[in-house]
C-alpha cells in the first residue's frame, strides 16, 4: 500500500471513489470549457478540478493557465516554419 487513503490522488482521471458524481462533474466542466472556448482538454480539466478540490485558489489557477496559453501562442508565432525538404 502507498499509504494514500483515497487511493486516487496520483491519477487526476481516476474518479473511482465516487465515479458517477465525478464523471458527471467532469462532463459538465467539459461542456462549460467547450462553450467558453478555454482550449483545455479533458485531462487538463481533470487536473484543474483536482487542484481546486485540494485547495488551490481557482483564480490563481486560471491566471496561470491563461499565462501559459499565451506563452504557447507567442512561441508558436516566433517559430519558423520547418522545411522538411520534401520534393
Amino acid at each position: 500500500m502507498n499509504g494514500n487513503a483515497k487511493g486516487h490522488q496520483n491519477d487526476p482521471l481516476d474518479f473511482s471513489s465516487d465515479a458517477s458524481t465525478a464523471k458527471e462533474t467532469l462532463d459538465i466542466l467539459g461542456e462549460m470549457s467547450s462553450i467558453m472556448k478555454t482550449g483545455l482538454d479533458v485531462e487538463s480539466l481533470a487536473i484543474s478540478y483536482r487542484l481546486v478540490e485540494n485547495g488551490i485558489n481557482p483564480q490563481a489557477l486560471a491566471d496561470v493557465i491563461s499565462k501559459l496559453q499565451n506563452q504557447v501562442e507567442v512561441s508558436k508565432k516566433k517559430e519558423p516554419v520547418a522545411d522538411n525538404g520534401d520534393v
